[in-house]
């Protein structure tokens, strides 16, 4: 009876400490109005298992914040993150320490490589009016990493993801960065619950290393 009532308690508390890591990694620097706001993008992904958003405060204007974004990429600024670990997947990133002028005009339907190809594996853009938004989206095969056409995106797995981000000036030298992953996960059961937490512990590890990687950027070069 009390390896049963000691194996509850063990249960419980690791469900709530999951709970919390949870909702912790998915919300890492967001206020509860930014969680529940809506973004540019919202509608793009309609019926998300996963979502997060995340945001940081970086003490330099907008117009000083969004190059860094416009040159998000493998082969262009890079992702302002771990290039040793993603370069272990021979992703063949290198951050930049600059504005790089050649890749500031990004429009909608340009290509946003994750890692080096072919074939392509990343993300276009969506929507983007500098210096407030930019919105990209992938369809991609979770397993292979192969993109997906639309028409075809419901016949197998597939991960259909929307990545916002929206730069809101706080006054005149600081900007408030909001960042929001949408992700429709299709496999079965059996392997989307690993697939999307381990999916979420490395999203969450990179992603905030590149939301913190941007402020220091904007920050020094302001």
């Amino acid at each position: 009876m009390r390896t049963t009532v000691r194996s509850a308690l063990l249960s419980a508390v690791l469900v709530v400490v999951g709970s919390f890591v949870h909702r912790w990694i998915n919300r890492w620097g967001a206020t509860d109005e930014e969680v529940i706001s809506h973004l540019p993008g919202d509608d793009l992904v309609t019926e998300p298992q996963l979502t997060s958003t995340r945001a940081i405060t970086i003490r330099a204007p907008v117009d000083r914040v969004f190059p860094w974004l416009a040159q998000l990429g493998q082969g262009r600024g890079g992702w302002y993150s771990y290039d040793l670990l993603e370069n272990l997947v021979r992703a063949n990133i290198r951050s930049a320490e600059h504005i790089l002028p050649e890749f500031q005009e990004i429009k909608p339907g340009d290509r946003i490589r994750v890692a080096s190809g072919p074939p392509f594996y990343g993300f276009l853009v969506t929507d983007v009016a500098a210096p407030t938004r930019l919105v990209l989206q992938m369809r991609s095969h979770p397993l292979t990493l192969l993109q997906i056409d639309p028409l075809h995106a419901s016949r197998g797995p597939s991960l259909h993801a929307s990545w916002a981000f929206a730069l809101k000036p706080i006054d005149n030298s600081s900007t408030r960065l909001i960042a929001r992953l949408s992700q429709d996960l299709r496999l079965p059961y059996g392997l989307r619950l690993p697939y999307g937490v381990a999916l979420e512990a490395i999203e969450f590890v990179m992603e905030r290393r590149m939301l913190l990687g941007i402020r220091e950027r904007a920050e020094r070069n302001c």
